[in-house]
């Protein structure tokens, strides 16, 4: 993911606890940090979906799906 001061950010897709839009996209994670990114929420599902694809099968969790609130 790229912050909006166009760093890259890499976290661990299994600690965020919900992305929502702002308007900027903001990532809260399980333990209350939150971060403000330039990828659109359809994106960083579309890249957690797709890690997870070529991960592990075994653990899992649920697809992510865009909130239809977009």
């Amino acid at each position: 993911m790229t912050k909006l001061d166009g760093s890259k950010l890499f976290v661990n897709e299994m600690n965020i606890q919900w992305i929502e839009s702002l308007p900027d996209t903001a990532i809260t994670f399980l333990g209350g940090a939150r971060v403000i990114v330039r990828d659109t929420p359809s994106e960083i599902a579309a890249r957690c979906n797709s890690l997870r694809a070529g991960g592990d099968t075994q653990h899992q969790p649920s697809e992510i799906r865009p909130s239809s609130k977009q």
